[in-house]
């Protein structure tokens, strides 16, 4: 079966643009000398139905949190932003046919 070449760049813009991201915002939080503590940490798995990945929130406090998360191809001018509600010291998952 030859490989979707198109939903695998997707995925690949996906994960680039997303530790571009996360990498961003440790750079600018780390500039002040103390790092604050940041809620959510993001881990990364190879999705359960198919090529991909699914990106696990945790939320690491006794608080309900509200995140936004926004995808981007920028290939084809597309980006989408979605909330995910996380409970106290919860997980969810967001990815590929898992959303």
């Amino acid at each position: 079966m030859k490989p979707n070449l198109s939903r695998h760049r997707l995925i690949v813009n996906f994960m680039a643009y997303f530790y571009l991201y996360i990498s961003t915002i440790g750079l600018f939080t780390g500039c002040g000398g103390i790092t604050p503590f940041v809620p959510v940490v993001v881990t990364m798995r190879n999705s359960l139905v198919g090529e991909g990945k699914v990106a696990i929130f945790s939320n690491q406090t006794p608080n309900r949190l509200t995140i936004t998360v926004t995808v981007e191809n920028k290939p084809k001018n597309q980006r989408q932003s979605v909330n995910i509600d996380l409970d106290p010291n919860g997980n969810r998952e967001f990815g590929w046919l898992e959303a």
